[in-house]
Formats: C-alpha cells, sequence, structure tokens
C-alpha cells in the first residue's frame, strides 16, 4: 500500500510539475500546504481534496485511490481496458516528440506482427 501511495503521489507530481504547486492548488480549490504535504508524502488528503486534485487534472473520480491501492496496476494483466488506460494515460503525459517516438516503434512492432503472420 505505502508504495502505491507513492506511485499515485508520482502520477499526480506529474501533472502538477508543468503547472506549479502554487498554481495548481489555487486552480484546483486547494490548499496549498495541503498539496505539498500530499506530494512530499507526509499525509494522505481526505477523499473530497483527491477528488479535487482528479477534478483539476481531468482524471476520473477515485482514480488517485485506485492507483493507490494498486489496483490499476494490477489491471494490466487482468483487464484490458485498465491496462489500456493506463497506457493512454501515460502517453499523453508525454511530450509531442517523445510521443511520435512511440509510434514509430509502435508500427515497426505493428509491421514486424503482420510479417510473422504472412509467414505462417
Amino acid at each position: 500500500m505505502i508504495m502505491s501511495r507513492e506511485l499515485a503521489r508520482r502520477a499526480v507530481r506529474r501533472e502538477v510539475a508543468p503547472e506549479g504547486r502554487l498554481a495548481f492548488a489555487k486552480r484546483a480549490g486547494i490548499d496549498p500546504g495541503t498539496l505539498g504535504n500530499f506530494l512530499d508524502g507526509t499525509r494522505w488528503p481526505q477523499s473530497r481534496t483527491l477528488s479535487k486534485i482528479e477534478a483539476a487534472i481531468g482524471w476520473t473520480p477515485g482514480y488517485i485511490a485506485e492507483l493507490a491501492e494498486g489496483s490499476t496496476t494490477t489491471e494490466i494483466g487482468s483487464d484490458v481496458n485498465g491496462g489500456a488506460r493506463i497506457l493512454v494515460e501515460s502517453y499523453r503525459q508525454l511530450s509531442p516528440e517523445d510521443q511520435r517516438q512511440v509510434e514509430r516503434i509502435v508500427a515497426t512492432f505493428l509491421g514486424r506482427d503482420e510479417l510473422d503472420r504472412r509467414s505462417l
């Protein structure tokens, strides 16, 4: 649970970093100290604060709790849609240049897969 909470914090940190903690807290309608305590690992916020953070990021309600419980990390192996959600959210966090690189890699592997099927 502690490791999963840290993963949740990291995911939120990635979203907050471009804007900065103070500006994000103001936009989310939460106390900057509360946000700082959460991101630094000092305290876990109340559910209503988590809801405000999720809304400001654009995540579905309850997503941070899912990350903290580890449920989204296990979805990769057990739930294709859950794994896809993680991949899509990770992809969206990449720079445009990195997104293009991922697209080239995927296209390469899809091309190889198609060639492998033809050779059967």
